[in-house]
């Protein structure tokens, strides 16, 4: 029987709203961006990462993070890495791979491609 609403009272937030929001409090959001050459089919930077709700210890760990995440994409077919769905896919399982391997910890990844 409890409602929840957010924090103006403007609407309800149902129950996997409410976990979700629980999640990416406890284990934080990853923004990754992969800048591809479409012409070429190939990564032309990045991945670049950016974290929010991490620990000291893991954002000070993210360059190091997007170095290996670089390495797993690197080895991406040309086809791959021409198709935005499936290069997007990759870049969220090689960073979540990589922390994963690091932390322990399963963060939530944003992944962003973009076109050159």
């Amino acid at each position: 029987g409890r409602v929840f609403r957010d924090r103006w009272g403007s609407g309800e937030v149902d129950a996997d709203a409410l976990a979700e929001r629980e999640k990416l409090a406890e284990l934080g959001i990853i923004s990754a961006t992969l800048v591809v050459d479409t012409g070429q089919r190939r990564i032309a930077t990045g991945p670049h990462l950016t974290g929010s709700g991490l620990s000291r210890e893991e954002t000070s760990a993210l360059g190091e993070v997007a170095a290996e995440a670089r390495q797993l994409l690197d080895e991406l077919s040309p086809g791959v890495v021409g198709d935005e769905s499936l290069l997007r896919d990759e870049l969220s399982r090689a960073v979540r791979r990589v922390v994963k391997q690091r932390t322990g910890k399963r963060p939530a990844v944003l992944a962003t491609v973009v076109k050159v």
